[in-house]
């Protein structure tokens, strides 16, 4: 009950009845139960967790608490390993040297210093540490294996072709995928005449090298680069009235390279006639850095600046999956803090006999083989449940010893995915809430149930009637039988229908913890943030995807590819550093697998479950483009643009230097295509229903100059548009809201920041009163601060606002994309508009079926935008609390009308 008649340390169950657990307050820093129901007035940890659990026994007298569940360094004494034969002052004042790795040393082991730890052992050390957990995939080398594997990679055993890509004659398509296709194929040769133009004039803007080279990473069936060197070759840009001598002068100069890792591409590619070199992008090692140089050297480019450019590159990186604990008080840079995701296969022992029996031939030699990875996964499950947690568990559900430990171990790693429990990382901890919790302990049960009854369904064939249950699959045994098996399809099929992957959370130590370390350190002000926002919503752990291929990737390209600077220009889809946190965070997923017509293995759902059919699809996952922007900048790399890919192109023609021999013709795709079909409609960020327009494509452009060159008038830009934020910190104050994030995250945001007319404007009058009303609620019960406020917002987000939110975000994001469109047409053959004469030449409004512009966006939206942009001509600079696509729009026509940018831009007279 709430009498207050409970006392400290008498009963913790009585404590636990009054609610403690089940509402974390964001702000404490110790919401451990431990210390709630262990320490209290003379007892302490300090006093009676020094030594082993007999050294201060009055300390466990009477009491319904232990010695291990209570003191946060108990997991030092289990393996073999005790207070005397590690603490002794024999060994000196550190102790014996040969007890101490990892979080285990003498301050936190002996003199139970919890200070120097981040509150104990988590139950991932105490559960995992001992064993030999490398045996299982972390998710970055299955991936890299699925992609790149020389055994069953989806791109180098050349499975990313289809068929027709090697036919001939009618049926032939060189541009065939097997499963997806891209910009540069689906709006060939548009996109590559609009990067064309990119680069002539980014080579005006690093002062007309020559050579000048332009290498493409990851360039797939190569139809970009065929596409941008016939532009190049054929003056596309010009249309055949005739080619200037500047341009002239780029033709000469123009070197183009692809640096590709597939071999089957770069067979493809070559059969096109453009140069390739074999490079791993991820790679950033003297061999690649070599490769590079010698083939940049053959152009004569290895001292002058250029441009790497890619497109669905990036997305091919592999990833890491990180889970950062949010009440771990080492710091979000702390490795302690965070578990690594691993992946540990199993499939039925029946089944397992079946595979080796289709691969082998011979029954006896499948059922051996069977059972010796039968003993090894027993002996590897049950070291687990050795550990203190291991142990507890077997304790106080009754497990056999004598029993299958593998159900048991899959059980307590799915327990620490109920983020409802609010599990936190110390192993006692775990133990303390293992005992006294009933929540708890019915979970578990659950758990437990549920997989016995799988290993149970897992029938043992009738000639081996010990194979039972469910074998794990190492990652040595996963790539022998990927190896062997993809000659024997019934093999293949069999293995990929009957096995599962479970995800396994390990402690991020040695080398991983030092490959991740620096990542940490950059975005520790974002991590932080987003810790603070997910623990306001009852959070105990987030989860984060880590590409380092991203630095290794620009780490190449400055030491090897660009030591003299240049651009880097990435198209891929992806989000910011804190959209796809937030992603992460309400999804869980991590790999995409993107959709196809077929499967491509009968029988097996390749796209549900994304490690299945590894080196069969393709996988991919959403760009950083935060982290690749932010580890530039570290080289010296600032961000030129960052933004959607549409903004590429530009209808009015630029005099980047004011004369008319720099002229660069303008690319306008909607006037180009011959159908304005669906590609062309997405292309302008018209997606899909369903689709996430976060997510969608994004363009990053990042610049680097050497001191020594001049610095030309056009260096300024190369994209006629404004940037948008790679932190929310840095969000255009014009915009009213944040059209970049996930909806119900800005929405949150903005409703814990006290609302203000930015906040109605983006949700509305309905939601906003909705909202408002219950945060005034929560505050008069009492509740206070940022998050109480985001959290009494979120108790009134119904379906159907929610959806009216996504909405108004889809909404917007298009809206943008059109106004930037609308609004550089209207500069191309109007010109600028004259306040003093009701801006003219501008017409007040837009009428119906206005050419490619209604086909492709409707006339309803067309007219709206370009009228709500007109509204505001008579509004002073700088606006506030606009829709962002205002203030996009409001600064194209303020930067292209500037009094000294007018003779830069070119205006062709014609009528609406």
């Amino acid at each position: 009950d709430n009498s207050g008649s409970c006392t400290m340390r008498t009963s913790c169950c009585c404590l636990l009845a009054v609610g403690l657990v089940t509402a974390i307050d964001v702000e404490a820093t110790e919401p451990e139960l431990s210390s709630l129901a262990c320490w209290g007035g003379e007892w302490s940890a300090e006093r009676c967790c020094r030594g082993s659990p007999d050294t201060v026994p009055e300390c466990w007298e009477g009491v319904s608490i232990s010695y291990n569940e209570c003191c946060p360094n108990s997991d030092c004494w289990v393996g073999g390993f005790d207070y005397d034969a590690c603490c002794s002052s024999s060994f000196g004042p550190g102790g014996n040297p040969a007890c101490w790795a990892g979080a285990y040393s003498y301050s936190f082991c002996c003199l139970a210093e919890k200070s120097v730890t981040t509150g104990g052992v988590s139950w991932a050390d105490s559960v995992w540490l001992d064993l030999p957990y490398e045996q299982l995939y972390t998710v970055d080398e299955l991936y890299t294996d699925g992609q790149y594997g020389p055994d069953f990679g989806y791109y180098s055993t050349g499975n990313v072709l289809s068929p027709l890509s090697n036919k001939e004659g009618a049926d032939a398509d060189p541009n065939a995928f097997a499963h997806f296709t891209t910009y540069p194929m689906s709006l060939s040769p548009h996109f590559g005449n609009m990067m064309c133009r990119v680069l002539y004039l980014m080579w005006q803007s690093l002062d007309f090298p020559n050579p000048f080279p332009v290498v493409e990473f990851g360039a797939g069936t190569g139809q970009l680069g065929y596409d941008i060197t016939q532009c190049v070759r054929n003056d596309v840009l010009h249309g055949g009235n005739g080619t200037p001598e500047l341009f002239a002068q780029f033709q000469e100069a123009f070197r183009y390279q692809i640096a590709e890792r597939s071999p089957a591409l770069q067979r493809k590619q070559r059969s096109r006639g453009l140069s390739v070199v074999s490079v791993d992008a991820q790679a950033d090692t003297e061999e690649s850095c070599s490769a590079l140089r010698e083939a940049l050297h053959g152009h004569g480019s290895t001292s002058q600046p250029g441009v790497v450019l890619s497109n669905e590159l990036v997305d091919a990186f592999a990833p890491r999956k990180l889970r950062l604990h949010l009440f771990e008080k080492g710091g979000v840079t702390s490795c302690n803090s965070w578990q690594e995701v691993r992946l540990m296969h199993i499939i039925p022992a029946s089944d397992l006999v079946d595979v080796y029996e289709a691969i082998t031939g011979s029954r006896e030699d499948a059922i051996n083989r069977a059972r010796q990875m039968q003993a090894s996964t027993q002996n590897f499950a049950c070291l687990a449940l050795d550990s203190l947690v291991g142990s507890t568990v077997k304790e106080v559900f009754s497990i056999k010893s004598d029993g299958p430990c593998l159900p048991v171990l899959l059980a307590i790693t799915e327990l620490a995915e109920q983020q409802d429990l609010q599990i936190l990382q110390p192993a006692h901890e775990m133990r303390l809430r293992l005992r006294k919790l009933a929540e708890l302990q019915e979970r578990m049960r659950s758990l437990l149930d549920n997989n016995f009854e799988h290993w149970n369904q897992a029938v043992a064939p009738e000639d081996a009637p010990d194979l039972t249950g469910n074998v794990m699959i190492s990652r040595t045994n996963y790539r022998e039988l990927r190896s062997v098996a993809k000659q024997i399809p019934e093999a293949l099929r069999q293995l990929l229908v009957q096995s599962e992957t479970r995800r396994v959370h390990v402690p991020v130590t040695g080398s991983r913890c030092d490959d991740v370390s620096a990542w940490m350190r950059r975005h520790e002000t974002r991590i932080q943030r987003l810790r603070v926002f997910y623990l306001g919503l009852g959070y105990t752990n987030i989860e984060f995807l880590v590409r380092l291929g991203e630095e290794h990737f620009i780490q190449l390209v400055d030491r090897c590819v660009l030591p003299e600077g240049g651009y880097i220009l990435s198209v891929d889809y992806g989000a910011t550093f804190e959209v796809l946190a937030h992603s992460t965070a309400v999804s869980g997923v991590d790999v995409v697998v993107p959709p196809a017509p077929t499967s491509p293995l009968p029988g097996v759902d390749c796209f549900n479950v994304w490690s299945r059919c590894a080196g069969l699809v393709d996988w991919t996952t959403f760009v950083d483009f935060t982290n690749i922007a932010k580890f530039g900048e570290e080289l010296g790399w600032g961000v030129h643009y960052y933004g959607p890919q549409s903004f590429l192109e530009q209808v009015q023609d630029w005099r980047p230097n004011g004369t008319a021999s720099s002229q660069v013709p303008g690319y306008f795709l909607n006037d180009h295509a011959t159908v304005i079909g669906r590609h062309v409609r997405h292309w302008y960020g018209r997606e899909p229903e369903g689709s996430y327009t976060w997510t969608s494509f994004k363009v990053l452009i990042q610049e680097k100059r050497k001191p020594a060159r001049s610095r030309k008038e056009i260096g300024a830009k190369v994209i006629s548009a404004q940037p948008w934020h790679l932190d929310t910190a840095e969000m255009d104050s014009c915009w009213a809201w944040d059209m970049t994030g996930l909806p119900m995250a800005t929405y949150m945001v903005g409703a814990a920041n006290g609302g203000g007319p930015g906040f109605e404007t983006y949700v509305g009058p309905d939601l906003s009163k909705a909202a408002y009303d219950s945060i005034e609620a929560a505050e008069q019960l009492g509740s206070q601060g940022l998050m109480a406020r985001g959290r009494a917002a979120l108790e009134v987000l119904t379906a159907e606002f929610d959806t009216h939110i996504g909405a108004r975000q889809r909404e917007a994001y298009e809206d943008t994309q059109l106004a930037l469109r609308l609004v550089d047409w209207m500069l191309a053959y109007l010109g600028c508009p004259d306040p003093d004469q009701d801006f003219a030449p501008w017409p007040g409004r837009i009428e119906p079926g206005w050419g490619r512009f209604a086909e492709t966006w409707s006339d309803e939206r067309v007219n709206r935008v370009y009228t709500r942009i007109r509204e505001t001509f008579e509004q002073p600079l700088p606006l506030k609390n606009q829709d962002p696509f205002i203030c996009g729009a409001r600064r194209l026509i303020g930067e292209r009308c500037a009094p000294l940018n007018r003779r830069q831009f070119v205006t062709h007279q014609t009528t609406v």
